[in-house]
């Protein structure tokens, strides 16, 4: 067995804590400014409004309101700032808070696993910096969104891979084990990051015996197994189909794509995450250990970063959703990229600054050329073809980041909702994102979910409320109305708003 080294530079306790703090108020004052500009994450309203749903729709906690149509963590995340203050959800505060709380989380992963590597304050420092200012990971923490939690995972999958490589400690291979299947209850597409590990740790047992690899792989599966198994039945308990979720998330109708073209967007993805990343993962899988001792520490890593690319390629939209932007179909591999990838520059230094003399340094050049073929790339995607990151690193900060939507309108029906809804009576949401509306409302024990065709059989009473989206027309409404002696009358919007409200009331 493998005997780890000894930390050259050691992070301190205050050391941490500053990063933390420091990586968390960057973050949520992102958050905040882009609250107050009215972006959000549709995902992250989602969970959020999952776990108000869970606290307050019902008199006692009702854990089946977590929702099954995304993977349940960021909605349990979620729960205990739902609880703390019901404002915090409401406001929409809860997820640029829970986003910084997480982005500091991986900052201080990063600077441990920068310091595992023998990496001094004064390359670690800038490269955790790099880390929490990139567009990508800033916005996804401004937002509370469930890649910021996707990021945290990879990251701290990593790391524990690449300490367990080192002494193969069953301590590691369970922290690891944890963190990818927090990775998969956050991202299902995250499930390559489990598969590419379990390899992995295949790969290292291979030669101690059969029964040495199995014993490994069964602990290092198990709290993934039992995670499936509780989701699995839930789906089977509540809504009579053990596979409900996975119905909901994998697209019905697939298009048609072009492999070409699709390989394309992934490479373009990839390093314009994070320029380096083919040189750094093609330097740490080369078989031999570039004239250093044991493998390169950093191979786990580079494992997962392939693991990811190799699943990107071969579930091209299944899971992301037909008609949506590139970069949203590849939200969980351009995540992965990001982090694993500038966690790999923490390894290929720490090797040289360990002593590599010149004469063991091996040859470095194909390394290097790939590290500049990908700064080029990535300078000529967004110079020269205009498709560089949806969003530069002052965008993010100001209140415009990547990934997120304008919910003002949301907002405004959620607040005329809120006023006018009386403790006796429902509110009625048909069509667009209602979940938004009725987070901003606050008003989960009077809130129904509605489609359009149910509104016949709706059990509608003079004083309730209908919001609808703008694709739903009066007519669609009208004629229930007029069967039970109803009319609406006018409390918000008209005809080209995205969302109209209506009382309920008596035809005189």
């Amino acid at each position: 067995m493998a005997t780890e080294p000894t930390h050259t530079n050691p992070v301190r306790r205050l050391e941490a804590w500053s990063i933390f703090a420091l990586a968390a108020a960057v973050c949520l004052r992102a958050g905040l400014e882009a609250l107050q500009a009215g972006a959000a994450d549709l995902d992250a309203l989602s969970a959020l409004s999952h776990a108000l749903d869970v606290l307050h729709k019902d008199p006692r906690f009702n854990l089946a309101l977590v929702g099954f149509g995304n993977p349940p963590l960021t909605a349990l995340l979620y729960l205990p700032l739902g609880a703390l203050s019901t404002a915090l959800a409401t406001s929409g505060l809860a997820c640029p808070l829970l986003g910084s709380l997480l982005l500091g989380g991986c900052a201080v992963l990063l600077n441990s696993l920068s310091a595992q590597e023998g990496l001094p304050r004064r390359l670690r420092w800038p490269l955790v910096a790099c880390f929490v200012g990139h567009p990508i990971v800033l916005s996804l923490g401004a937002l509370g969104s469930p890649g910021v939690l996707l990021a945290f995972t990879a990251l701290g999958a990593a790391w524990a891979l690449m300490r367990w490589a080192r002494a193969e400690g069953f301590r590691d291979l369970l922290t690891c084990s944890l963190f990818l299947t927090a990775a998969v209850l956050t991202r299902y597409d995250a499930i390559w990051l489990v598969i590419t590990a379990t390899a992995y740790v295949a790969w290292r047992t291979r030669k101690e015996g059969w029964a040495r690899m199995e014993g490994t792989l069964l602990a290092f599966l198990l709290p993934l197994g039992y995670c499936a198994l509780v989701w699995v039945g839930a789906n089977w308990a509540i809504m009579g189909d053990p596979w409900h979720f996975w119905r909901l998330t994998v697209a019905r109708e697939t298009a048609g794509v072009y492999w070409l073209s699709w390989a394309g967007a992934i490479a373009a993805v990839a390093v314009l995450c994070c320029p380096p990343v083919v040189g750094l993962v093609f330097h740490e899988v080369r078989r031999r250990g570039n004239g250093l001792p044991g493998p390169p520490s950093g191979r786990p890593g580079a494992w997962l970063v392939l693991g990811a690319g190799i699943g990107a390629a071969l579930t091209p939209a299944w899971l992301s959703g037909i008609g949506s932007s590139v970069w949203t179909q590849l939200q969980t591999f351009g995540v992965i990229v990001t982090c694993v990838g500038l966690a790999l520059i923490a390894p290929v230094l720490g090797a040289y600054l360990r002593g590599a003399s010149a004469s063991r340094r091996g040859p470095v050049l194909a390394s290097a050329l790939l590290v500049v073929v990908g700064v080029v790339l990535a300078g000529w995607f967004t110079l020269a073809r205009g498709t560089g990151l949806p969003v530069s690193p002052l965008e993010a900060v100001t209140g415009t980041p990547a990934f997120a939507v304008d919910v003002q309108a949301e907002r405004q029906a959620g607040q005329v909702i809120a006023d006018s809804l009386t403790p006796q009576r429902k509110v009625y949401l048909l069509g667009g994102p209602r979940f938004a509306v009725s987070l901003f409302a606050g008003r989960p024990p009077q809130t129904r979910y509605q489609e359009v065709d149910d509104i016949a059989s709706l059990p509608i009473q003079s004083g309730d409320l209908l919001a609808l989206n703008s694709a739903i027309g009066p007519e669609a409404f009208r004629s229930a109305l007029e069967r039970k002696c109803l009319r609406a009358v006018p409390l918000l919007g008209d005809a080209g708003t995205p969302w109209r409200v209506r009382r309920l009331e008596r035809i005189p």
